[in-house]
Order: structure tokens, then sequence, then C-alpha cells
């Protein structure tokens, strides 16, 4: 039986990355953390370490309200191993201000013509939490990417805009989707952009990559 891994993450993007490059090692368990992030403030690079912050204490509660709530129903336990991740777009403009998801099309347009023909940074994020230790053993990892977009054209920011591939997206675009012809890996790694610190993936690769030659 394969072991299981936690994504607390809400992000179609980051499950189906995380589903493809593990290729059945380990059997994914996806379930957003509950509640609300803090505010941030700072620059990018700061506020991306203190959202990974928070979402670590929060996966810790989640994680003992859940065993809890096992123990009393008699039913799954949650995962032993939980990653939780987060991925801010740095305005181009102000290294402070973070390109969150945009709320409609017209806030998706004008981040992309803030992006277009420019350079940017991308940060991201990842914890991996051992729950199955005394103490929960954390391993944090920070890293950022270089990202250029070619300047966009009318023809170009309508179908980027059309097609939905905006939403729910820092920054408005997906590198993995629709925007990826118009965008240019500069520096860093492509899953950096995508959801994850490269470095993070290594080790859940070299996990289970161990648990199965044991098994």
């Amino acid at each position: 039986m394969a072991r299981r891994i936690r994504l607390a993450s809400a992000s179609s993007r980051r499950l189906n990355w995380l589903t493809e490059h593990l290729n059945g090692l380990a059997k994914i368990d996806a379930k957003p953390l509950v509640g609300e992030e803090k505010k941030t403030d700072g620059e990018v690079s700061i506020q991306v370490t203190q959202v990974l912050e928070d979402k670590i204490s929060r996966a810790r509660l989640q994680f003992y309200l859940e065993s809890q709530t096992s123990e009393e129903r008699d039913t799954l336990p949650p995962p032993g191993l939980w990653v939780v991740s987060d991925t801010l777009v740095e305005d181009p403009n102000d290294v402070n201000s973070a390109l969150g998801q945009p709320e409609n099309e017209i806030s998706a347009l004008r981040m992309l013509l803030d992006l277009s023909g420019r350079r940017h940074l991308v940060w991201s994020g990842t914890a991996i939490i051992d729950f199955t230790k005394p103490e929960p053993i954390i391993n944090r990892y920070i890293e950022s990417a270089v990202v250029e977009f070619q300047s966009l054209d009318e023809s170009v920011l309508s179908l980027l805009i059309s097609s939905g591939s905006w939403r729910g997206k820092a920054g408005a675009y997906d590198m993995a989707g629709k925007a990826e012809e118009f965008t240019q890996l500069v520096e860093g790694e492509k899953v950096t952009v995508l959801g994850f610190a490269s470095q993070a993936i290594e080790e859940i690769r070299s996990i289970f990559s161990h648990s199965d030659s044991n098994s």
C-alpha cells in the first residue's frame, strides 16, 4: 500500500503537478487548510516566509484536530506527512507588493498589462512536516524564479482573459496553461513558478523513493 501524503492546498495545479511527478509513489490526500491567512507586510521575499509560517501553524492545529476526531470515531487518521506551500508573484513596480489572484476580468487585465514585456520575480515557500515523530520535524524551503513576459498585444490579452486561465492564479497567469507560450523562464526552476520550492520536491521524491525501495 502506497504511503499517504497530505497536500494542504486547494490548488488543482499543485495537485496535478505532484500527482504527475510522484508517479504513483504516494497516495496524495489533498485538502485545503482551514482558517484565513494572516495579513503580511514588507518585501515580497519576506511576505512569502510569513505566509508559510502561518500555514505551518494552521497545519499543525489541523493535524491534531483531525487526529483527535479519527480516534473518537475510529476512522482513518490523517497522513503523517504534510506539504504546505505558497506562491507570490512580485509586482515589477514594487518589491513590497504581491500580485494576488484577480477578482475579475478587469483586475486580471491590469495585472497582465503590468507584466507585459517585462521580467518579474515569483516566490514559492514550501514546508514538509513530518508528524510521525513525537515532535514534528519541519523542513522549510524558500525559492525564487525570474519570469519574462512577451509584449502582449490586444489579441493575446483577449485570448488570456477569455480563456479564464487567470482565475485562481496569482498574477493572473498560468505558466503551465495558456500563458506558457507567452512567457519564458529566465532564472530558477519552473516548478517554483507553478507552486512549489524545487528543493522541497526533491526531498519528497527522496522520501518516497526510499520508502518504495524498502517496501
